[in-house]
């Protein structure tokens, strides 16, 4: 049956019913119902929470017996606490089948909120937005739970069930993993013992049957566990404040609970570093060091430096034999000619002649060990002219002078290496050239070639381009004061954007992230090692070799093998100690490795920045270094290569298997600067914008993740089963090609590429096997759970924020594509697969706000009216957003005074600016970016209006998502969940009107309405009857009737507001002027200035400006 939309009942028809034998008019039962369902529109489905319970009548009935048995036998307080939880876990509440069940429930609630921060936070959170009976609950519950015997003594429930709360919750909480981190977990559960108040005969056992024997396991970390249990204090008041709806925190307690916590963790502190030691170490296995260890010690002695002896027997001795003195002489003869006055002293020129020949000797012997056969062959001993007509092959000088010579096509990392391991810097050895009023590089011509390299080496690395510098003086620079600026602006630019990231959450995030991509990667190599396995088993069984044993062996070789790099993470002191023996003479790539931040890769920072990422950097440096040695040891395995020895040998592993070792822990670290030449491009041309928006890196701060995170995901999705069958089809047409060719080293190379080829064909279908598992969970997760955005996840009965958070927001935003394509534009879905692929950063406040102001005045620009209040505020945002770059971590400190102060957890609008005129408007924007992330000084900012909940709104425990990086909204009530349903964005309800403070006037009044007219036709059956496009279109409908109302109101108020101030014009007056047609303004300004002498502006006359503007036209 087709679907009448005029049909559909109005606002009038819905409250036909209510009002005909009442004589109240409709405004007069809009409101009625407003007040009525202020607190209707949160209660659940399940339960009538006005059907109030007689809490006196609970508490006289159960008397004195509050054991776990005399609860659930009492009928009415399991219904409130059956009630109480549904309230606070919602939908995703599991509800146990009995009472015992539900009292369990009920225990298990109150011992995690009592042991645990995190928990006791968001009990806070819940309780602000609660109504006044579920507070009232609240309380008497907390009271009964106090009064409840613990699980340890007679009527206290189940001991399981009792020793895995309190064990869980103390774990979990943020002071215990401080403590294990640094004091040991004695240390930790001594803090929290400091906490506990009520309940404090449970932690007593607890910590009388811990100390037994560990002792020396008590640590440190004093001052952050005594500021976390200052917290815990804190919120524990703010709970019982907002549940009794009055009092004042108690200052002395929390410092109390503060010094008490810290203290108790510094018990047996001066035992603490020898024990736990101890400890840790014979928990963490060193295998692959020991046998390192192993193998240095059964050859006798230590190894030493390289000689050129040593370094000459590594090559083919057979071939090169010893130094030739006569060819030392003409080769000295050709750089110093006699007769002409010896340019070098002679003292230094052997010294000089023999480091360099050494460095060469070490150069040659690297390449000839590369992968690449073609370089490898490009040090071969070769046939050379012999001066007589004939040839001969070269001489060890020969070789030395060649490469020597054409150093310049030598990779960086080898020439580095090979000076590095002679006990010299770079810098260093080219101060050995530099014995002369000219350039070593341009008077010896045999060094040439390594002077163009330092020159070239220069160019990649600015930190060595400086430290040369100080040898050959600093180039000629033609670019002059505008490039010197240019620079300037980079560097700064950097140095903000690795502040962004200063945020413990942003750390948080990161790791998660990490561990997302160990995940990935571990069941990826998993099912690539069952391709081969099963391969390889059929094989067997095909030439009867089968058997049980290989069997296994094969198994466990291929867990092993996916779990391999995990491992690698974890055991952290010994990939690190192990990547620093790698990487000893590789400076370049030793930075790169511990030293690089994600998006300003090794470039230089100051020490500042470096140390307010301090966390990112440890963290970067446990996942990298974990991600690279397993790396080097599987590609040397692959090539037949044994890590361990090479290291215990001091061999130099092929520069090909490190760099490609160390884009591996970059990729982990979504830092690695994408080998595509398309993405690469882009991303080196927003660097090279620095603060531009749009083009550069005000819109773009986080360029290299963006694309490495579209790498990622291309990876790790059906769109890899392409790539696959590509990879197979050129594998297979060399195969074809190599079989039609005779044998030869041409052939054999051709095979050998068909052969990687075949094995990315299953490393990809691998890879997007993992991808189009977690894209169908993803799409059975948004099938079950259609009443929250796209971007978010249901935990504890509160929506999560997940953009943040790669990889989950890409497979959710596809998925809800492909959920919900019916529903949505065409401009929709591509915005949506935008945000989702590429991160949050779009949305980020500063950033987005002033993106838009900047569209705004473009688009104005061909207006007569580009006021100097428009251009102020759009100036004061960017550089307001840029400079707030800088105090990004003082977030941290804000975010954890509003554990003390509730005020400072109210969440503010920062795009409000005030002011008369384009300086004042500058001023207003710019300060309002750097207030918002500042403690005490946020709070000049006005309180965001929600246009769908009335009151303040909270930021939701705002410090304990600096520790998770998980950002919970509020819970919703039932118009925004069918709002979130239909996938109308709430910022997106009441288009702009031109003016923000118009706008915040508008959104003061819209919770009201929008709760009651929405919330009106969402209960009926005719509207949960209606397919869901129809529901959309249904709710567009109303919100039309909603926009007047509310519209209606906030002019109203604007125009009093300006009537006290004693003001012309109100903000709605300039917000409708704003979007006036530019025809019409331009007829007004010209009427203005001919018979007034003044523009609009300057008169504040915007309503007659308006008529008048919109008269002119028509009279045309």
């Amino acid at each position: 049956m087709e679907f009448n939309f005029n049909n559909v009942p109005s606002i009038d028809d819905l409250h036909a019913e209510s009002t005909k034998n009442d004589n109240t008019s409709f405004g007069q039962q809009i409101t009625k119902d407003v007040h009525s369902s202020q607190v209707a529109q949160n209660n659940p489905l399940k339960f009538d929470l006005n059907k109030t319970t007689d809490n006196s009548k609970i508490t006289r009935s159960l008397g004195d017996d509050y054991s776990v048995k005399n609860l659930a036998e009492h009928s009415g307080f399991v219904s409130m606490a059956d009630r109480y939880l549904d309230r606070r876990y919602g939908s995703s509440r599991e509800r146990g089948e009995t009472n015992e069940d539900v009292i369990e429930e009920y225990l298990t609630h109150y011992r995690y909120m009592s042991n645990n921060t995190l928990d006791l936070m968001q009990e806070v959170d819940f309780l602000r937005g609660a109504d006044k009976q579920t507070k009232d609950n609240f309380q008497i519950l907390h009271t009964i739970y106090q009064d409840t015997p613990n699980f340890m003594s007679e009527g206290g429930g189940s001991l399981i069930s009792g020793v895995g709360d309190v064990v869980g919750s103390v774990l979990t909480d943020p002071a215990t993993v401080v403590g294990l981190g640094f004091g040991g977990p004695i240390g930790s559960i001594l803090a929290q013992a400091a906490k506990q108040v009520g309940k404090g005969a449970t932690t007593r056992m607890i910590l009388k049957t811990a100390l037994k024997g560990n002792l020396k396991k008590i640590g440190g970390m004093t001052s952050i566990e005594g500021l976390l249990g200052g917290m815990h204090e804190a919120q524990r008041q703010e709970l019982m404040i907002e549940a009794k709806g009055y009092g004042e925190k108690d200052i002395g307690k929390i410092a109390t609970s503060a010094a008490l916590t810290g203290g108790l963790s510094l018990v047996g502190y001066p035992l603490a570093a020898r024990g736990l030691a101890n400890t840790v170490g014979k928990r963490i296995p060193h295998a692959r060091l020991d046998r390192i260890d192993a193998m240095r010690n059964s050859s006798g002695e230590p190894p030493t430096p390289k000689t050129r002896e040593s370094l000459l027997a590594d090559l083919k001795p057979s071939e090169l034999g010893t130094f030739d003195p006569e060819v030392a002489i003409a080769l000295r003869n050709k750089i110093d000619p006699p007769g002409e006055g010896q340019l070098l002293d002679k003292k230094v020129t052997v010294p000089l002649i023999k480091m360099t020949n050494r460095v060469a000797i070490s150069m040659i012997s690297q390449m000839r060990q590369s992968l690449d056969p073609v370089q490898a062959k490009l040090f071969q001993k070769q046939m050379i002219p012999d001066g007589k007509g004939g040839t001969r092959m070269e001489r060890n000088s020969d070789l030395i002078f060649r490469a020597l010579n054409t150093a310049e096509v030598i990779d960086d990392e080898v020439v580095t290496r090979a000076i590095k391991k002679q006990g010299m810097s770079v810098e260093d050895f080219a101060l050995l050239h530099r014995l002369t009023a000219r350039e070593a590089a341009q008077t010896l011509v045999a060094f040439r070639g390594m002077g163009k390299k330092f020159e070239e080496m220069a160019g990649v690395d600015p930190d060595l381009a400086k430290r040369l510098e100080a040898v050959y003086g600093k180039p000629d620079d033609a670019r002059g004061a505008v490039a010197t600026i240019y620079d300037l602006l980079r560097r700064a630019d950097r140095e903000t954007r690795a502040m962004m990231v200063t945020q413990v959450a942003t750390t948080a995030r990161n790791v998660l992230s990490g561990a997302a991509y160990l995940s990935f990667g571990s069941a990826a190599k998993l099912l690539e090692g069952t391709i081969y396995g099963v391969g390889k088993s059929l094989q067997a069984v095909a030439t009867g070799k089968a058997s049980i044993q290989g069997t296994k062996s094969t198994g466990a070789q291929i867990v092993r093998d996916a779990a391999s790099t995990v491992i690698s993470v974890l055991n952290t002191k010994d990939s690190q100690a192990l990547a620093n023996s790698m990487l000893q003479h590789t400076p370049n790539l030793h930075g790169t490795l511990f030293r690089s931040l994600q998006e300003t890769g090794n470039e230089t920072l100051s020490n500042f920045t470096r140390s307010m990422n301090g966390l990112n950097m440890a963290q970067d440096t446990i996942l990298r270094s974990g991600v690279f040695t397993d790396s080097v040891n599987m590609r040397m395995k692959k090539v037949g290569l044994d890590m361990e020895e090479y290291i215990a040998k001091d061999k130099d592993i092929p520069m090909q298997i490190l760099k490609a070792a160390i884009d591996d822990s970059l990729e982990a670290t979504f830092a690695r600067m994408p080998s595509s030449p398309f993405l690469k491009a882009i991303v080196q041309g927003v660097e090279r914008a620095p603060f531009l928006p749009i083009i550069g890196t005000f819109t773009f701060p986080f360029a290299r993740f963006t694309a490495d995170a579209l790498a990622f995901q291309a990876t790790y999705s059906p769109l890899n089963f392409f790539s696959a069958a590509g990879a197979g089809y050129r594998a297979t047409r060399n195969v074809i090609k190599a079989k039609k060719m005779e044998g030869g080293e041409a052939k054999d190379a051709l095979m050998r590429t068909a052969k990687l080829q075949g094995e990315d064909v299953v490393t990809r279908i691998s890879q997007g096997a993992v991808g189009s598992a977690m894209l169908y969970g993803a799409i059975k997760y948004r099938e079950d759970n259609p009443n929250i955005k796209w971007y978010e996840v249901m935990h504890e009965g509160k929506p999560v924020d997940i953009r943040a958070i790669f990889p989950m927001s890409p497979y959710l935003a596809i998925a809800d594509i492909i959920h919900n394509l019916h529903n949505k534009a065409p401009d929709e879905v591509f915005g949506q697969i935008l945000e989702g692929t590429t991160g949050s950063q779009l949305k980020s406040g500063s950033v987005q706000g002033a993106v838009g102001d900047l569209f705004e005045a473009l688009r104005d620009l061909d207006s007569v009216d580009v006021s100097s209040e428009r251009v102020g505020e759009m100036f004061g945002n960017w550089t307001g957003a840029i400079t707030g770059r800088v105090l990004t971590p003082l977030s941290v400190v804000r975010d954890a005074a509003a554990v003390f102060d509730s005020s400072e957890a109210i969440q503010r609008s920062t795009r409000i600016a005030v002011g008369e005129d384009g300086t004042d408007k500058f001023l207003s924007a710019f300060s309002n970016n750097l207030k918002s992330k500042l403690p005490i000084l946020q709070k000049d900012l006005p309180e965001y209006q929600s246009p769908t909940k009335k009151g303040r709104v909270y930021r939701q425990s705002p410090f304990a998502t600096q520790l998770t990086g998980i950002k919970p909204s509020e819970q919703r009530s039932r118009v925004e969940t069918e709002l979130a349903k239909q996938g109308m964005e709430t910022y997106k309800l009441f288009p702009t009107t031109g003016n923000k403070e118009a706008d915040y006037l508008v959104n003061k009044h819209a919770p009201d309405y929008v709760n009651t007219i929405l919330g009106s036709i969402i209960s009926t059956p005719w509207y949960m009857g209606l397919p869901q496009s129809s529901q959309k279109i249904v709710l567009k409908k109303r919100l039309q009737e909603v926009r007047k109302v509310v519209k209606g109101l906030a002019e109203g108020e604007g125009y009093m507001q300006s009537f006290k101030a004693g003001k012309k014009f109100s903000v709605f007056d300039k917000a409708k002027w704003s979007k006036l047609p530019n025809t019409q303004k331009r007829l007004a300004e010209e009427y203005f200035k001919r018979y007034y002498g003044s523009s609009v502006s300057q008169l504040g006359a915007y309503q007659a400006a308006i008529t008048i503007g919109r008269a002119l036209e028509k009279a045309l």
